[in-house]
C-alpha cells in the first residue's frame, strides 16, 4: 500500500511538470476551504477570492479566532457557527471541528478540503502540532481529498500591500496546482486516497522562487517548540530556532530555506515501517498480559 501511494505521488508530481493549465481546463470543484489562523486571515480571504474566481464553489468555514497549534483536536462542546458573508462562516472551534461542521454544512461531500494559506511554514516533525494540516487530514479522515498550504509572510506586518501581494500569489499557485490535479484525476480523485499534500509556498515572488521540490518530512525543523518555567507551578510556551546543520537536503525545511516551493505528501496511515514490527515483536517475546 505504502510502495503504490509512493509511486502515485511521483507520478502525480511528474503531471505538475507538464504542461500549463489553466481554468478551462477542468470542470469547477466543490471545495471546503478552513485555516487555523481564523476566518479573517488576509492569506485565507486571499485564497477564497481567487479559487472562486477560477469559478470553484467554495464555502469557507475556518475558526472564529486564531486556533494556531491546535493539530487536530476537537472542540468537545457545543460550537457557535457565525455566518459572516454568503457561504462564509466563523466558528468557535478548532480547525478540525471546522471541517466537521463544514461537512454539514455543505450537505454533499465537496471535491477537495483546502486547509490555509497558513500564515507561517509548518514544515518538518513540528507539523504534528499544526492546526493547519490537523484539518486537512480532518478532510482526509473523511474520505475526501486535502491540501495544507502555508507560506511565510515576506514583511512584518501580513496585513501590509507586500503581504496581499505574496498572499494572492500563493493563492494563485493553489488555483492552478487545484485544476492540474483535477484536469489529471480521470475520475480517480484529485489525490490517491489518504494523502494529504502539503505545500510550502516561500516568502519570494514568483520569478525569484528556486523551483517546485517534492520533499521529504526530515526530523528536523524550522523551530523548536517547549515550555519553561518562569515562576513557581507557571510554565510559559518557548521557540528557539532549529539548528540548520540538522536538516537533511530533502526535507521541506531545508528545501523551503533555499527558496522552494515544497510538496509533502503525507498519509493518514501512520503504521511503521515492517522492520519496526520486527524490533518489537522481538522485545515482547514471552511477555505475558
Amino acid at each position: 500500500m505504502r510502495m503504490t501511494k509512493l509511486i502515485a505521488a511521483v507520478v502525480f508530481f511528474a503531471i505538475l511538470g507538464s504542461g500549463a493549465a489553466t481554468a478551462s481546463d477542468s470542470s469547477p470543484l466543490r471545495i471546503l476551504l478552513t485555516n487555523d489562523d481564523g476566518w479573517d486571515s488576509p492569506a485565507i480571504q486571499a485564497m477564497k477570492d481567487r479559487l472562486r474566481a477560477n469559478g470553484h464553489e467554495v464555502i469557507l468555514t475556518a475558526p472564529a479566532e486564531n486556533r494556531s497549534g491546535s493539530g487536530a483536536s476537537l472542540t468537545l462542546e457545543a460550537v457557535a457557527v457565525v455566518e459572516q458573508g454568503p457561504d462564509e462562516f466563523a466558528i468557535d472551534g478548532t480547525p478540525a471541528a471546522c471541517v466537521f461542521i463544514g461537512l454539514i454544512l455543505m450537505g454533499e461531500a465537496p471535491d477537495l478540503v483546502i486547509s490555509g494559506a497558513n500564515i507561517g511554514f509548518n514544515g518538518g516533525n513540528g507539523g504534528i502540532h499544526s492546526g493547519t494540516i490537523g484539518a486537512a487530514f480532518t478532510g482526509v479522515e473523511s474520505g475526501i481529498p486535502a491540501l495544507a498550504i502555508a507560506t511565510d509572510s515576506p514583511s512584518s506586518d501580513p496585513t501590509d500591500a507586500v503581504s496581499a501581494a505574496h498572499f494572492a500569489n500563493v493563492a494563485d499557485f493553489t488555483a492552478r496546482l487545484v485544476d492540474r490535479l483535477a484536469r489529471h484525476s480521470h475520475g480517480h480523485g484529485l489525490l490517491p486516497r489518504g494523502i494529504v499534500l502539503k505545500v510550502g509556498y516561500t516568502p519570494l515572488d514568483p520569478a525569484d522562487v528556486a523551483g517546485i521540490r517534492l520533499a521529504e518530512q526530515g526530523e528536523a525543523g524550522l523551530f523548536n517548540i517547549g515550555y519553561t518555567e518562569v515562576a513557581p507551578g507557571l510554565f510559559a510556551p518557548t521557540i528557539t530556532p532549529g539548528d540548520p546543520a540538522d536538516l537533511d537536503p530533502n526535507s521541506d525545511v531545508a528545501l523551503f530555506l533555499d527558496g522552494n516551493v515544497t510538496l509533502l505528501p503525507l498519509d493518514i496511515d501512520q503504521t511503521a515501517a515492517r522492520r519496526v514490527h520486527a524490533r518489537v515483536r522481538i522485545a515482547v517475546l514471552g511477555l505475558q498480559p
